[in-house]
């Protein structure tokens, strides 16, 4: 991880913890056996992105670049990116700290979280299931069929990320 993922990784959990102490307790889906974490932040097309897990919630979260110019952006302005397993909403939300910054949410509840443990394991695995080169997949030969359905070369949904952690066995 580079300084710059670093610095919007901390000013973002911290401007987090700071709504936590504030007023966290108060959120009607407070978990508390989860506290606030950044997991897998990166660099994506000059931007800073990864999973903010709170004890309220679980974002994708998506940071300014050096280069954006988000300045103009209001709280709720929505945007569509398209990341390696597909387009994703965002909306934007203005921060004491890092600014603006837009989020796309992938819990609305983490009450089903047992403990910050399996919270970062999940999250981790999103990161990775996002960021997996889907095209790879296609030259690895034959795809699993089922009932007719090549389910590999299908596009990756936000809904059908979440549906298959969900159901993953190890």
């Amino acid at each position: 991880m580079n300084d710059r993922v670093e610095a919007a990784e901390r000013e973002l959990v911290a401007a987090f913890r700071e709504i936590d102490q504030r007023s966290g307790r108060d959120m009607p889906f407070y978990n508390e056996r989860l506290g606030v974490e950044g997991v897998g932040f990166q660099i994506w097309d000059g931007h800073v992105i990864g999973v903010l897990i709170t004890p309220w919630l679980m974002n994708l979260m998506l940071l300014p670049g050096e280069s954006a110019d988000w300045a103009g952006c209001s709280d709720g302005d929505v945007r569509e990116y398209q990341l390696p397993s597909g387009n994703y909403r965002f909306v934007a939300g203005l921060l004491d700290g890092p600014g603006v910054c837009f989020s796309a949410a992938l819990f609305t509840t983490v009450e089903v979280f047992p403990d910050q443990a399996t919270a970062r394991a999940v999250a981790a695995e999103i990161m990775q299931q996002i960021f997996a080169d889907h095209r790879e997949r296609d030259s690895l030969g034959e795809a699993e069929i089922v009932a007719g359905t090549d389910v590999l070369r299908q596009p990756v949904s936000r809904r059908g990320l979440l549906r298959r952690l969900a159901l993953k066995q190890d």
